[in-house]
């Protein structure tokens, strides 16, 4: 009797700790909904395909040319312009944000820097790209679910930040800087055409236009509801050029002149691009602390230290996750279903209204664009010296390319010829206003 009196209290034992099983498994399943929750609320730095993303205390293996180098980020610069990189054993080499260098047999170049801080030790990263290194379709895969390697989905990616001033702002630098590296490494082809005795007025026109689009995103509003329209729109004429001027370019240079100008890339130093890295990081904290901010007040959770630590760089994604998954642990089960359903419905929210953004910046894009052209037009006409009659023959041929897009939606060629008119008009009167 005694015998089962013992099983039976075993049995009760067991019995009793079924519930509070189940309901650690419901934590951890809301707990895992929790972190795609908090995921989507931040901006995290995204690696552009092809590269690779270094972080402290991680040795990665890169197959170049055949042979395997083992590639360790040792430590980045305070100020975050500079990565100690190490391969396969050699001497710690720093390597300064858009720059490139030969370490340990292999040229290694770097794009982005920052200083992930932890509550114990700082886990730094670092984005390289190594010459001679291919993906493997596997990576390449990988690579294009995370980063969108199709442009109208990556572009659609980024709109989902500009969501607030500061993912707006965030975008609008992104862009800035990635055109100010175009045009620096243009003006390096430039130089070395003239030097080489080729006419680069061609490249000279282009390179005038994308300044004009630079200034164009400089001046743009993050505040203002256009903002995610001037932010496509210019992208998109950024990406042409961008295009237009390696077309012309290959059919400047020769096999072996590529190879003297990517010698002459690998040293590129612009406080410029410095000035802007560190800008678009304080914005992304920025947006990354309202987000996070909105998140906890949907869950009815307080934590201003928590907010003020992502604003200030101090806080990883990692804790951000750690201690509102401690916070909501906390409550009751019903009090957590519904703080977690609500930020799910603040998330739901937030996808509607991107894409509500999405198909606004889509519509009439095209008519925007060309608008947009012809001010631009109107201001690189006043340019004078020697590179002006090319600028102006770029300008026609853009503008033809853009008319005859046109005539296929629809567009009457008296309607176009109308509205270049008004705004010289207006371009005109502005500078009688001023005078």
């Amino acid at each position: 009797m005694r015998k089962i009196s013992g099983i039976f209290m075993a049995l009760l034992m067991v019995l009793s700790m079924v519930p509070a099983v189940i309901a650690q498994e419901g934590i951890d399943e809301e707990m895992s909904e929790l972190e795609g929750l908090l995921d989507s609320f931040l901006e995290v730095h995204q690696v552009s395909g092809g590269n690779i993303l270094l972080t402290q205390l991680k040795t990665e293996s890169v197959p170049v040319n055949e042979a395997e180098y083992d590639i360790s980020l040792i430590d980045v610069s305070d100020n975050e312009d500079r990565c100690g990189i190490q391969v396969s054993g050699s001497e710690v080499s720093w390597i300064d944000i858009d720059t490139s260098q030969e370490v340990g047999g292999i040229t290694i170049s770097v794009h982005y820097v920052e200083i992930v801080k932890g509550a114990e030790q700082d886990l730094d990263v670092c984005e390289i790209s190594v010459e001679g290194y291919e993906p493997s379709a596997e990576d390449s895969s990988e690579t294009e679910n995370d980063t969108g390697s199709d442009e109208e989905t990556q572009t659609e990616e980024e709109i989902g930040a500009m969501t607030n001033v500061y993912g707006s702002k965030m975008r609008l630098l992104q862009l800035e800087r990635s055109i100010t590296r175009n045009i620096l490494r243009g003006e390096k082809v430039v130089a070395f055409v003239i030097e080489k005795g080729g006419d680069a007025s061609e490249l000279q026109a282009i390179l005038a236009e994308l300044e004009a689009v630079k200034e164009e995103i400089a001046a743009a509003d993050p505040a203002s509801e256009d903002a995610v329209e001037a932010f496509v729109d210019l992208k998109k004429d950024a990406m042409d050029l961008s295009k237009r001027f390696r077309d012309a370019a290959r059919e400047l240079l020769k096999a072996g002149d590529v190879l003297e100008i990517r010698n002459r890339l690998r040293v590129m130093e612009s406080s410029e691009i410095n000035s802007l890295t560190g800008q678009i990081r304080e914005q992304k904290r920025e947006h990354n602390a309202e987000m996070i901010r909105n998140a906890l007040n949907s869950m009815n959770i307080q934590n201003e230290g928590l907010v003020n630590r992502i604003r200030t760089g101090e806080a990883t994604v990692g804790e951000v996750r750690q201690e509102i998954r401690k916070d909501l642990t906390a409550m009751q089960p019903a009090q957590r279903r519904t703080a977690l359903q609500n930020a799910l419905e603040l998330r739901t929210k937030r996808a509607v209204e991107t894409q509500q953004k999405i198909d606004q910046a889509r519509l009439n894009s095209l008519e925007r664009r060309q608008t947009r052209l012809e001010q631009r037009a109107v201001r690189l006409e006043q340019i004078e010296g020697p590179e002006a009659d090319a600028i102006r023959a770029h300008i026609e041929a853009r503008i033809q390319e853009m008319e005859e897009s046109g005539e296929q939606l629809g567009e009457s060629i008296e309607t176009r010829a109308q509205r270049r008119e008004n705004i010289i008009n207006s371009e005109s009167d502005t500078s009688s206003d001023a005078e």
